[in-house]
């Protein structure tokens, strides 16, 4: 006002003679010029003096996904709302950091700037300086100031570091924690140097869930291992950003950084059983299993960690099943092995209890006495026996009819001097019957075909030897050559120990070839039991050591037994 004011006066006294009007029409004149002039400004559009604007919003934002952050290449846009319109000469201008005085951009009351950020930029809260006033442009002129704490919103942080993964490691929840089989959960855990995106990861080249566990830093991935998944180590990526989006320093991170590694083992080991998958066991015989192996393609050679399910009862008769069963270290069960041992029983009475005085032992009771036990032979009284023999005869056979034809043989003492009537056809009857043969005519020497045996041709002799019946004889007593009896009421097997196994190893040993030991123990072991083999090999009640019976004295045995001693 002041300043118009003067102006006015000047120009009133440099174009109006002061003395020719005098100073009161002076002053008049002077007024109504001025108020004139007032008037005109007052009803005249002005722009509001920069000194007297104020801020009504100051703002940052950044093109990041996360609006208060920016990495290198974001794009952070200033923005600024006055109260008024600044006049032409106080545009408002910004400084960021040392990137030197810019103009921004705008109109009226709305003023931005936009611009990248670079590597140039500093870490953490964006600094800048926003200045505008009605003296000479520059920052530095300005009558009225921003910076970042003046903001009526919030600030962006500039972020440009790589996070990194500090701690990594893998487990399986598998009772060995480094192994994992089919159906067992792989965990991947990883702490990251600072705040983090949701990272992505695979397990075994499959897709797994990453969650976070602990504070914002520490995340766990999990998968189940299912059939097909591939064998061996387990390979595992994490693929993670920070914030602000910066890629880890080690993205994608493939290697654990503490522990050891996950081995996938999804096969089964396999087991193959030795020896014959069903064999067959004489009763009362002792059974060793042939046992089995295993392998696996990890581990290789699991024989030794195979468990055996063994039930054979050799006391009993039947059918058992023995089984084979064995895991590797992941927990991977073989498909379960089995073998059939059947243990065919050998005739005879079992003996469950025994009188008192007597102990059981197998299948026979032994007396409770420590003194051998001398048993006398019984006299035989054979009984009436015909001589009609429907059926041929021969060395090896039991039946009543063998002891039929031993009775008719037996009332000649000339044929059959021994007469043991025991409805086994060993060698003494095959003796006796060759003897019939000679003196009959049925052959003429030992070396005619038939010899021994009786066929069609001895039968018939028979028939008319004895016109189809032999009276009875006058009981006799099997020959005393020796104090022990042949004589076998029970079977014995191996592991028995009475005084019946101490005649049968005395008999026994009277034949050097079949018990060359000659051992007398009342115990019937292995040397006894191989004895019992070759008896019965050498005669017939086997023919062969796969034979029933073979190795235990049972009926047939007991007797050949009787025939030959």
């Amino acid at each position: 006002m002041y300043y118009y004011l003067a102006i006015l006066f000047s120009m009133t006294r440099n174009f109006i003679p002061f003395g020719r009007f005098g100073t009161a029409k002076f002053l008049f004149i002077a007024t109504t010029i001025l108020v004139a002039v007032v008037f005109v400004l007052a009803l005249s559009p002005q722009n509001a003096s920069a000194a007297a604007l104020t801020v009504v919003t100051a703002t940052t934002t950044s093109s990041n996904a996360s609006t208060t952050l920016a990495k290198i290449g974001d794009t952070v846009q200033f923005g600024l709302q006055l109260s008024g319109t600044p006049v032409a000469t106080s545009t408002p201008v910004i400084n960021i950091g040392s990137m030197g005085t810019t103009s921004m951009t705008g109109s009226g009351a709305w003023w931005s700037y936009s611009t990248t950020t670079s590597a140039s930029w500093s870490q953490g809260a964006t600094q800048f300086k926003i200045g505008f006033g009605d003296s000479a442009p520059g920052i530095n002129n300005a009558t009225t100031t921003v910076t970042q704490t003046s903001l009526t919103g919030p600030n962006v942080t500039f972020d440009s570091v790589a996070p990194t993964l500090t701690i990594v490691s893998i487990a399986s929840n598998n009772s060995s924690t480094t192994l994992a089989k089919v159906g067992d959960t792989i965990t991947v855990t990883a702490t990251s140097s600072e705040n983090i995106r949701i990272p992505t990861i695979t397990i075994v080249s499959q897709s797994a869930t990453f969650s976070l566990i602990t504070g914002s830093t520490t995340w766990k991935g999990t998968y189940a291992i299912v059939a097909g998944d591939t064998e061996g180590t387990a390979s595992f990526s994490i693929t993670y950003t920070d914030s602000a989006g910066n890629s880890g320093s080690d993205s994608p991170k493939t290697a654990v950084t503490t522990g050891s590694n996950v081995i996938v083992d999804t096969t089964a080991p396999s087991i193959t059983t030795l020896g014959a998958n069903s064999p067959n066991v004489n009763q009362f015989a002792s059974y060793s299993d042939a046992g089995a192996t295993a392998s696996d393609s990890r581990e290789g050679t699991l024989t030794s960690s195979i468990t055996t399910t063994n039930p054979v009862n050799t006391s009993v008769s039947g059918t058992y099943t023995v089984t084979y069963t064995v895991s590797d270290s992941a927990g991977n069960a073989a498909t379960q092995a089995t073998r059939s041992v059947i243990v065919v029983s050998v005739g005879g009475a079992i003996l469950v209890s025994c009188n008192p005085g007597y102990t059981l032992s197998g299948p026979v009771c032994i007396p409770n006495v420590s003194s051998p036990i001398i048993v006398t032979p019984t006299p035989t009284t054979p009984s009436a026996a015909f001589a009609v023999f429907l059926k041929n005869l021969s060395l090896g056979m039991s039946s009543e009819d063998v002891r039929s034809l031993q009775t008719l043989l037996a009332s000649d003492k000339d044929i059959y001097p021994e007469g043991t009537i025991s409805g086994y056809y060993g060698p003494l009857t095959q003796k006796a019957v060759g003897q019939f043969q000679l003196k009959y005519g049925v052959v003429t020497s030992a070396g005619t075909t038939g010899y021994g045996n009786v066929g069609p041709k001895t039968r018939a002799k028979l028939q008319e030897v004895f016109s189809g019946a032999a009276p009875a004889l006058t009981p006799t007593t099997s020959p005393a050559a020796t104090p022990t009896s042949a004589l076998f009421s029970v079977n014995l097997i191996f592991g028995m120990q009475s005084s019946d196994v101490s005649r049968l190893q005395q008999l026994l040993a009277t034949d050097s070839e079949i018990y060359p030991e000659a051992i007398v123990s009342g115990y019937f072991g292995q040397k006894t039991k191989e004895a019992v083999q070759r008896f019965q090999l050498k005669y017939k009640v086997v023919s062969s050591s796969s034979g029933a019976g073979y190795g235990v004295v049972g009926p047939k045995t007991r007797a050949a037994l009787q025939e030959a001693f």
